[in-house]
């Protein structure tokens, strides 16, 4: 029997390889408030380092709709004030490009 949750630690393991960022990025699945999907955090202690925080009561399917989407804010921090702006939608394509790359080809 496959474990729980399987396809999404594959694709986590595969963004935080493939995301180039300066910083280790670490993806977590918690309890969030309702409303909140997913964030993506600059920490620097105890070491510098982006941690990604998934909703746990999503689907594994659309937590990683959510991963791709946090692991491009990674991707693009501090290039611009807008968090949705031009440099993160070219993160996003590219980081996502990757992904379909990978699973879908």
């Amino acid at each position: 029997m496959a474990r729980k949750w399987s396809h999404f630690r594959i694709v986590s393991a595969f963004l935080k390889k493939t995301a180039g960022t300066k910083y280790p990025i670490y993806i977590r699945r918690v309890k969030l408030p309702d409303g909140f999907d997913g964030t993506c955090e600059f920490r620097t202690t105890p070491k510098k380092c982006f941690l990604i925080l998934i909703n746990r009561k999503l689907s594994e399917a659309y937590s990683i709709d959510v991963a791709i989407h946090e692991v491009a804010h990674a991707m693009s921090w501090g290039k611009e004030k807008d968090f949705h702006g031009p440099k993160w939608g070219i993160a996003y394509s590219k980081i996502y490009r990757k992904y379909l790359k990978e699973f879908h080809e």
